[in-house]
């Protein structure tokens, strides 16, 4: 097929011109509307604009490629007290001046009631042992998080046309669905049942940890945020992307506290069952909802706060 693009007319798939951020943008077909789809192979991402043109940059321009040191291997025979992985993304409230934290969250413990030795956030583990490896990325890992916190498992899916292993993001990761966008070729194509595609499923299917058994966080914390000059942020929690500990894992809300802005460690580092900040209680199931929504780009600037006209 061929369009039509500031007057040259181009195949589907062509490469269309020189874009910021390293953006490789090409048409990928029409859309529902008539408007042309657009793709960007450099970064995996959509890059249709409003009423179906080429945006300036896809979605996901603004995450930096991985490079070398941002991988890392984990081997988990290093670690026989456990280790856990969680997707790690920036938290819903947050008065710091710390880094955003945003990949795949990871804890290690030489022993089972020994401290973490790993306790870091990575962009791409893999996780490693014997002779079983497999990979997660920080879009896989924030995506499961997306996921499951709307309730929907994920399964590893490769592209029928160039077997690249599939995620489904943004709207996407909470619509179960047959056919793809290949982010490795930009063609579509089906599978056999309607799901959501995530990389991290063959993490699950590798036989590497095991679900990850939970519990209701017990302790309860109030607190006061000037008790805190160097802020506190809060996230809901998700369930961890790989488990090896013979413990269990808590549910709740997650709070850091930190008693200056020098301080690299905070004071305050636990999951609660029920926090009250300046005499404000918070809803654990409405810090995770918000977390996973901040998570979607299509859902940016979107989420308001709505009080019920009646009650």
């Amino acid at each position: 097929m061929a369009i039509k693009y500031q007057g040259k007319l181009l195949l589907e798939g062509e490469r269309q011109s020189q874009h910021p951020y390293g953006c490789e943008i090409v048409s990928v077909g029409k859309r529902r509307d008539g408007g042309t789809r657009y793709w960007c192979l450099a970064h995996k991402a959509d890059a249709t604009a409003k009423y179906g043109v080429e945006a300036e940059f896809c979605r996901y321009a603004h995450i930096p490629p991985l490079m070398p040191d941002d991988r890392v291997v984990i081997d988990l025979d290093e670690y026989p007290g456990g280790v856990g992985a969680w997707g790690a993304v920036p938290a819903v409230y947050d008065t710091t001046i710390k880094p955003i934290d945003r990949g795949i969250h990871v804890h290690a413990r030489r022993a089972a009631a020994a401290e973490k030795v790993v306790d870091q956030t990575f962009r791409h583990v893999t996780f490693k042992q014997g002779d079983t490896m497999a990979d997660a990325s920080e879009l896989d890992a924030i995506y499961f998080m997306v996921s499951h916190v709307f309730g929907f498992d994920v399964k590893p899916i490769l592209c029928t046309y160039c077997g690249y292993s599939h995620l489904d993001k943004d709207w996407f990761s909470v619509h179960p669905h047959e056919s793809h966008l290949c982010s490795g070729c930009g063609r579509n194509f089906r599978d056999n049942e309607r799901a959501v595609g995530n990389p991290i499923g063959s993490l699950a299917a590798s036989g590497l940890g095991h679900p990850a058994p939970t519990q209701e966080a017990r302790k309860k914390l109030k607190i006061a945020q000037a008790d805190y000059p160097g802020g506190i942020q809060i996230w809901g929690s998700n369930p961890p992307l790989l488990w090896t500990s013979s413990g269990k894992t808590d549910t709740g809300i997650h709070v850091h506290a930190f008693a200056s802005d020098s301080d690299e460690l905070p004071v305050v580092d636990d999951t609660f069952a029920s926090v009250e900040v300046d005499g404000i209680e918070l809803n654990q199931h409405h810090i995770r909802t918000y977390m996973a929504q901040q998570a979607m780009p299509h859902l940016a600037k979107r989420v308001v706060s709505v009080d019920c006209q009646v009650c």
